[in-house]
């Protein structure tokens, strides 16, 4: 990405919370995202968390994800959708 490009993105996510929704720890997609956001970040990103959908949260999952900045809760991704777009 250009510097100009990374410069803005890491102004918006310092500003910001970063939210994952609808996808499992183990999915190869989340991985390569948040590969790409820490990339173009500069280092960890701050205050991420993961919406789960499925049940409970394998352990090595848990810490995989935890060691590298990412807070995990279990919760309905349409239920979490929807009280964010009511909550704007």
């Amino acid at each position: 990405l250009e510097v100009d490009l990374r410069k803005a993105l890491r102004k918006v996510i310092r500003a910001n919370t970063i939210l994952f929704v609808g996808y499992r720890p183990d999915e190869e997609e989340l991985e390569d995202i948040f590969g790409d956001l820490c990339t173009c970040f500069g280092g960890e990103l701050p205050r991420c968390h993961l919406a789960v959908a499925q049940g409970r949260i394998d352990d090595y999952q848990w810490q995989r994800w935890v060691w590298r900045g990412l807070l995990l809760f279990t919760a309905d991704p349409t239920e979490c959708m929807g009280m964010l777009e009511t909550s704007v």
